[in-house]
């Protein structure tokens, strides 16, 4: 792979994270209200305008924005994202300790959704206007149009309270994960299905293909060495983009669920008005799904020679 790619993706990279850095400090100023007096309201008693101004001084909010972003953005590079105003704690410290629940859940999720995609995508398009197509065809429907939410609240009440077969919150336990992510990774499945069958029905059909049957290359080799891998390319696009549909959706179903993971602190901090912490959120989830996507992009060359930085596909 050229040296020129990592360069320029590279620069991309640092371009695009030091806009989202600009994003999330200036909805922070945005929000209506002042912020001295709303975490001072939030103890339940009336703070006299002296104590504001002390916290104002206190939190430097009296400088210029441009002062306040630099200072902070020197900060965050040293991954110093604050102090939690609910907790004490820092913001670091405090999304790192709910981090692995969050990612428990998304790598549950994203087996779900393989589990179920890979075969189902695989069959339906080997299979053809077939029953199995019609079935894959309806479940990929069902789960493009449910919303996460609605078919969380659907699971916890038919598996968790009618059936009593699963517990609604059970974080650390296996039977505890299965209802959330199954929640989580029932749309993803339904959006990899459709991906993967299309993308398979598009290689079965391409020259290279029957040059391969017409030579008797077995059709195991065939579908697993050659369709596949080409199959894979929108798969893994969309792959890079259902991150960020994770890291969404976990918001709501962590608090469905009462799943310990960031989605839920980030719910908590929200109410709160803890902006050092939705600040950091949005960050890291910024940096996670930049991060994937890049990775992405790399495996573009691996899965199909044929791609080359700024030529697009060249025969």
């Amino acid at each position: 792979m050229p040296v020129n790619f990592f360069i320029h993706r590279g620069i991309s990279f640092i371009i695009l994270l030091f806009g989202i850095s600009l994003v999330a400090f200036g909805l922070m100023s945005l929000v209506p209200g002042d912020t001295p007096e709303m975490i001072l309201a939030s103890t339940g008693v009336e703070a006299p305008p002296e104590a504001v101004e002390a916290l104002r001084q206190q939190l430097q909010l009296h400088e210029p924005a441009y002062i306040q972003y630099g200072r902070w953005l020197t900060r965050v590079v040293q991954l110093d994202l604050g102090i939690s105003y609910r907790t004490g704690l820092p913001v670091v410290y405090e999304l790192s300790h709910r981090l692995a629940a969050t990612v428990e859940l998304t790598l549950a999720s994203l087996g779900f959704a393989i589990l179920f995609a890979g075969p189902l995508g695989i069959l339906t398009a080997l299979y053809p206007r077939t029953w199995l197509d019609f079935f894959g065809r309806m479940a990929v429907l069902a789960g493009s149009s449910i919303p996460n939410f609605w078919l969380g609240l659907i699971l916890a009440y038919l598996f968790s309270v009618r059936l009593q077969w699963l517990p609604i919150a059970s974080a650390g336990r296996l039977e505890g994960l299965i209802l959330p992510a199954a929640t989580l990774g029932f749309g993803m499945a339904a959006a990899y299905t459709r991906l993967l069958r299309g993308s398979m029905l598009d290689a079965l059909s391409q020259g290279f293909i029957r040059v391969a049957r017409a030579k008797g290359l077995k059709e195991r080799w065939l579908l697993g060495r050659h369709a596949l891998r080409y199959a894979l390319l929108p798969v893994l696009t969309w792959f890079g983009i259902s991150i960020g549909h994770l890291l969404g959706g976990s918001v709501v179903v962590e608090t469905i669920f009462s799943w310990p993971g960031l989605g839920r602190f980030a719910v908590e901090s929200i109410q709160g008005r803890d902006y050092p912490v939705i600040q950091g959120y949005v960050l890291f989830s910024a940096l996670v799904v930049v991060t994937i996507n890049l990775a992405v992009d790399c495996l573009y060359s691996y899965l199909d020679p044929r791609i080359r930085l700024g030529g697009g596909l060249k025969e």
